[in-house]
């Protein structure tokens, strides 16, 4: 995510450069290997579980979001894999309900 957000100037650049020999994002990946290695060793592991359930909710909304922009900018290409257009907008609702649940149960 890192790179292609990088890609996309949502974050600094210097996360999508791309490795000449490897041809993968280095700086991007030591960042997030990094951040994997410290969270579990600075976290509860309650604390952790409760980001990362956060995060792929995140993750998932964002694919949502970003599938229903593409379905409403027009018409698949010939031969592309499509689904029903209430496929992204239930996932985003499910995105949604999980995280008003998560809030919910926070309030307990």
């Amino acid at each position: 995510m890192l790179y292609g957000m990088s890609r996309e100037r949502w974050l600094p650049r210097r996360f999508a450069r791309m490795n000449s020999r490897t041809q993968t994002p280095i700086r991007a990946t030591v960042l997030f290997s990094f951040a994997v290695l410290v969270l579990p060793l600075a976290l509860p592991l309650v604390t952790l579980a409760k980001v990362t359930s956060f995060a792929m909710i995140a993750v998932l909304a964002t694919i949502s979001l970003a599938l229903i922009r593409v379905k409403r900018a027009g018409p698949a290409a010939a031969g592309a894999y499509t689904v029903s257009a209430w496929v992204p907008d239930a996932s985003m609702i499910s995105a949604i309900a999980r995280r008003g649940l998560q809030a919910a149960d926070r309030q307990r």
